[in-house]
């Protein structure tokens, strides 16, 4: 087997130039969509954290007026029996310019299987709900607050209105550029007198009938953003079609040319399912190539352009995005399989074409040609009903309101 597949690479010494189009088909097909994985791996990472921020999913009570509610509205719903927590929010500027999202909750009376309302110890919500407070937040916020993470254990940096953070709490489930605290302390910085954002209460949890404030469910950021991260993993696909396209001609063209290689081995005795798998394990090689250098360029990719996916984002949708990448194992291992199954694929035809040829007849170009000859007529046939099909729903789209108008006229 190995002398076996040693000549069937020698062909590439000979046509470097193939072997240069093969690897370079594998790196687009597996860059691009690396790359634009590696970005939604990221997003949803984040959207998962500011989803977890509560677990719950809380739904939301305004006021109907759209005027903001008080803190004596809260009181006296909450003297009526209502469930409902108070939240503020509000947005503050690092000394580098960096927007951050400061929540203020009251985490006494959050839902009980909220993960603000649980505390590992006593000691702990104390300093949360006291003087001098405690700011929570992600480690991947750091770098906008200008911490160091070694040092970032009870700092407080300062905003850039001059403003003083509460000592600094990592907690590696909040999501990026986000920073919660206690009522007291956000209302401090955001100077937000007796005003309150929204209350919040668990879903089910009866309010009676309160007309002044409608309920709704929040919008989670995963939702608001769900077609942005479809159209990229669509322009990724194409990427990868596209590399596949390259892929299958350059297969196509080495495969040709070996026709008398082929025929040769097969003369000497080599079996038919035996250089089957030569090529297999030679197609094998030439993708891990290609893949584990598409990824890596696309990590690459994903970590250039992710500063302005993140920003794009927020200023659409208002979502945070970490802007350093968190990539989950099966990102790696998903992203070879994609890779070796797309060149699998595109192998998949030279290697059923390669075992069914018949030996003798191998070496002749005219065998060859047969071979594709039904190949070409089917894919017309299909490409010419497929554009059949797209002008006629163009022209139906196109004239669809002139043939209304003239339809109504008519009746």
């Amino acid at each position: 087997m190995t002398q076996v597949l040693s000549t069937l690479l020698s062909h590439y010494r000979r046509h470097p130039g193939q072997l240069i189009m093969l690897l370079l088909g594998l790196w687009v097909a597996s860059a691009l969509w690396s790359g634009i994985q590696a970005i939604n791996a990221t997003a949803s990472d984040s959207y998962a954290r500011a989803d977890a921020l509560f677990a719950t999913q809380l739904d939301q009570l305004e006021r109907r007026d759209g005027k903001p509610l008080t803190r004596a509205e809260y009181h006296a719903l909450r003297q009526a029996g209502l469930p409902v927590s108070p939240m503020l929010e509000g947005e503050v500027v690092s000394q580098d310019g960096t927007r951050l999202t400061l929540i203020g909750i009251d985490p006494l009376t959050l839902s009980g299987d909220n993960p603000f309302a649980q505390a590992d110890t006593s000691a702990a919500l104390n300093d949360f709900l006291t003087p001098p407070w405690q700011t929570r937040l992600a480690p991947d916020t750091l770098a906008a607050l200008g911490v160091e993470r070694e040092d970032a254990s009870g700092a407080t940096p300062t905003l850039a209105e001059g403003q003083q953070l509460p000592p600094l709490i990592l907690s590696s489930a909040l999501p990026p550029n986000t920073l919660i605290m206690d009522m007291a302390s956000a209302a401090r910085l955001l100077e937000s007198g007796n005003e309150i954002t929204r209350m919040v209460a668990a879903p089910g949890r009866s309010l009676k009938h309160r007309p002044a404030y409608p309920r709704h469910h929040a919008c989670l950021p995963g939702q608001l953003t769900e077609s942005f991260h479809l159209n990229l993993t669509a322009l990724g696909l194409l990427a990868w079609v596209v590399g596949l396209f390259i892929v299958q001609a350059a297969l196509g063209l080495a495969l040709e040319q070996r026709l008398g290689m082929l025929r040769t081995l097969r003369v000497l005795g080599v079996s038919g399912r035996r250089l089957v798998v030569a090529l297999s394990i030679e197609l094998l090689l030439l993708g891990l190539v290609g893949a584990l250098a598409g990824i890596a360029s696309g990590v690459w990719l994903a970590r250039l352009l992710l500063p302005d996916v993140a920003a794009t984002l927020g200023s659409l949708y208002g979502a945070g995005v970490g802007q350093e990448l968190n990539l989950p194992w099966h990102y790696w291992v998903g992203g070879l399989a994609v890779s070796l199954g797309g060149l699998l694929l595109a192998g998949s035809g030279v290697l059923w074409r390669a075992a069914r040829l018949n030996m003798l007849e191998l070496g002749q170009m005219q065998a060859w040609r047969r071979g594709y000859r039904r190949q070409l007529t089917l894919m017309s046939i299909s490409g010419a009903l497929a554009l059949s099909i797209a002008l006629a729903l163009y022209t139906w789209l196109r004239f669809q309101p002139l043939v209304m108008v003239w339809w109504r006229a008519l009746g």
